[in-house]
């Protein structure tokens, strides 16, 4: 009986040993489970950080390209509006000419 009692001591201590064992070890897992995901995170983060630098470039260029466009229309405006002046300017010399023949 003492025998018995011996080796189920024993086994109880050595299935102590085994389970704080087992415990560290899953410490030590869930840990490293945790550096995982938080890395995961970051590459996660750093991945869309570039794709919406990407996309931000992109509409940058776009808003230049637009705005490139716009300053060409509106110079062309400004010239066609001072041609535009000076032929109303000159109309209205002739105006004022034909009036003073009359």
């Amino acid at each position: 009986m003492e025998a018995r009692l011996n080796a189920a001591f024993r086994e109880k201590t050595s299935l102590s040993a085994n389970n704080a064992t087992l415990e560290k070890q899953l410490i030590e897992l869930t840990r490293t489970n945790e550096v995982l995901k938080s890395k995961f995170s970051e590459n996660g983060n750093q991945k869309n950080l570039r794709i919406l630098s990407l996309e931000l470039m992109k509409l940058r260029n776009k808003r230049e390209t637009k705005m490139r466009g716009m300053m060409a229309k509106q110079e062309g405006m400004e010239m066609k509006l001072q041609v535009t002046q000076r032929s109303l300017e000159e109309s209205q010399g002739k105006i004022a000419q034909l009036e003073g023949k009359l």
